[in-house]
């Protein structure tokens, strides 16, 4: 698609267009949008909430996820809603610290003009060498409003013990810059009239108990962030964490549900009856 490129990243730059060519051609009709991580990538299905678009990436950040929201909502007339995934390890801007895996961070930046500035140095150099190559690309990799869960069926997560994923994401979860990027989407929205659901989604009983009780810490924080200070949005989350309402077989690895199986279609529907 792009010469002078890895075909690992060759890889990435299709599956983002392909995400982009389906999202243009739904704007007009988009009420809600969707953003985060790999979490809402594999987790949310739009066949189960009319208007919805599924633009969540792999390693998108809150930072990211705020950028998309800005840049996109002002082309899409119909939104009225912007669904947001806030994981556990969501409280850290991480996802250009991740060697290799940042690429991506330099794709979709450059694919949805997000002007968004890095400090590390392969991404700043794949972002420049990006530079107006992909504006007037399209890809068709089928899927339907941005969920394409043929290709995530095949990928590898990793077979990481629940409790060394858990550890990690709580070390993450001490951080918080990425709550000032949701934050910041909390007053866009309030400025532009939309209601914001932000989703915490669920996890394999393992990982759950090896969390154990740094997500009281964790919860607390985010519910000050979105129902005390004074951003004046309306807001809705959805914690699915521990709710109970997954079982271990719904997952494909320890915090991932399997793409299209009854877990995405039970979280798809819980968003939509937040969002009202």
């Amino acid at each position: 698609m792009i010469e002078g490129v890895s075909p690992r990243v060759g890889r990435i730059i299709e599956q983002v267009v392909a995400k982009r060519t389906m999202l243009r051609a739904y704007g007009g009709e988009l009420r809600t949008l969707v953003v985060g991580s790999s979490y809402g990538e594999h987790g949310f299905d739009p066949a189960h909430y009319p208007g919805a678009f599924n633009l969540c990436f792999r390693l998108q950040d809150l930072k990211h996820s705020c950028a998309l929201y800005e840049t996109i909502a002002p082309s899409c007339p119909a939104l009225q809603t912007v669904v947001v995934f806030h994981a556990i390890g969501s409280g850290s801007n991480f996802a250009e610290h991740i060697p290799e895996e940042n690429l991506i961070c330099a794709v979709v930046n450059e694919a949805f003009g997000l002007g968004i500035r890095y400090r590390v140095a392969a991404v700043r150099a794949l972002l420049g060498r990006l530079e107006g190559r992909l504006t007037d690309l399209s890809a068709d990799l089928g899927g339907r409003r941005g969920f394409m869960p043929h290709l995530l069926d095949g990928r590898d997560l990793g077979d990481v013990p629940d409790a060394i994923r858990a550890g990690q994401h709580v070390v993450l979860s001490k951080r918080h810059d990425g709550d000032l990027s949701l934050l910041r989407l909390l007053l866009l929205a309030r400025s532009r009239g939309h209601r914001v659901v932000v989703v915490t989604p669920p996890a394999r009983s393992g990982y759950v108990e090896a969390v154990g009780t740094a997500s009281r810490r964790i919860f607390r924080d985010l519910s000050r962030l979105l129902f005390r200070d004074p951003h004046g949005c309306p807001v809705q989350w959805v914690n699915c964490f521990d709710s109970g309402e997954f079982d271990d077989s719904d997952f494909l690895d320890c915090d991932h549900l399997k793409p299209g199986g009854p877990g995405t279609r039970r979280l798809s529907v819980r968003i939509r009856d937040a969002a009202g």
